[in-house]
C-alpha cells in the first residue's frame, strides 16, 4: 500500500460557538484519475463502517512522493462519501517533509476552523485544544454525523 498521506476515520463531534463548518474540505479529483482501482478498494474496504471493531478506522498509505498518495486518499474520501459513509471529511496538510511542519497546535486549529468554531473561541497552545477538539467530534457523533479525517504529508504516525 502507498506515511505521507494518512487518511484516519473519525466518528465525528462540541460546545464551543460554532459557525458553518468546512467539513467538506476535498479538492475534485483530477481528470484521469485511473489504475488505482485495487488500491482505492482496499483503502474503502478499511474505511467502510462496521468493518472494524467499533473504533476508527485508520489506513495509511505511504510511498515515495508524486505516487499519488494524496489524490488516492482523496478519491477515497469523495468515494466514501458517495457512498453515504461520511457525512463530511476534514483535509488538514502537515507538512512532514517541509523545512517547517505544521504543529499539531495548529493542525488542531485548523480542524477546529473547519468543524466551525470560531477562532475567539479557540484555546491558546497548550490550553485545551485537543480537548476542545474531541468535544467537537463527540457532540457530532451524538447528532449522527460520522466524519473522515484526511491527515495528508504525515512524516510519521506518530
Amino acid at each position: 500500500m502507498l506515511v505521507e498521506g494518512l487518511v484516519a476515520v473519525a466518528a465525528a463531534g462540541g460546545g464551543a460557538v460554532v459557525q458553518a463548518a468546512a467539513t467538506d474540505a476535498l479538492p475534485a479529483l483530477p481528470v484521469g484519475f485511473t489504475g488505482r482501482q485495487d488500491d482505492l478498494e482496499f483503502v474503502l474496504g478499511v474505511l467502510e463502517p462496521g468493518r472494524g471493531q467499533g473504533g476508527p478506522a485508520v489506513a495509511v498509505l505511504s510511498g515515495w512522493g508524486g505516487v499519488g498518495k494524496t489524490t488516492l486518499a482523496h478519491a477515497a474520501g469523495h468515494a466514501s462519501q458517495k457512498q453515504g459513509w461520511y457525512t463530511g471529511v476534514l483535509l488538514v496538510d502537515l507538512h512532514g517533509y517541509d523545512p517547517q511542519p505544521t504543529l499539531a497546535e495548529d493542525a488542531l486549529e485548523a480542524l477546529l476552523r473547519s468543524l466551525g468554531v470560531r477562532l475567539e473561541h479557540i484555546p491558546p497552545p497548550g490550553a485545551g485544544r485537543e480537548a476542545l477538539y474531541r468535544s467537537q467530534l463527540n457532540a457530532r457523533q451524538e447528532a449522527g454525523e460520522r466524519l473522515l479525517l484526511v491527515a495528508d504529508n504525515a512524516s510519521s504516525v506518530s
